[in-house]
């Protein structure tokens, strides 16, 4: 399946993103891999500048992102739910089979199992293992807001 064929099947979803600029980077990232949908739920802030500038010409995915107040409105619909998370379990995967039947919404939130357990419990939760590669890959975290006085 090429991705034109899988882009109507995926949305990515992000959890209680609080700071603005990560939701511009995810935009990016999910255009460049060639998708489209993005599902917000309960940001911090959004829309705001700092994801438009973030999102360095991803601005019709930001335009077109979905806000929910919680996991289940961004869920709606969806037929697999996977959630990413940074924190490690120890989960044997099975292999996912995908067909046009499918809606499948990712979850990338601090940790996704929780979310979806608490939030959704009727969605199935799988995990992504990360090796040593994908970690020493992956990005730093965003500093912390500063706090106002």
């Amino acid at each position: 399946m090429d991705i034109a064929a899988l882009n109507p099947l995926f949305r990515y979803v992000l959890v209680r993103t609080s700071h603005p600029g990560n939701i511009g980077s995810a935009a990016r990232a999910i255009r460049t891999m060639g998708f489209t949908r993005l599902e917000l739920i309960a940001p911090h802030r959004f829309p705001d500048d700092e994801a438009t500038a973030m999102a360095a010409g991803a601005d019709e995915v930001l335009a077109g992102a979905g806000i929910h107040a919680d996991l289940v409105g961004g869920l709606a619909g969806a037929t697999l739910v996977l959630g990413l998370s940074a924190r490690r379990r120890g989960v044997t995967l099975p292999e996912l089979k995908l067909g046009k039947e499918h809606d499948v919404a990712v979850v990338i939130a601090r940790n996704a199992r929780v979310e979806v357990e608490e939030e959704a419990p009727a969605a199935e939760v799988a995990a992504v293992p990360a090796t040593k590669a994908t970690k020493a890959a992956a990005p730093a975290a965003a500093p912390a807001p500063a706090k106002k006085k």
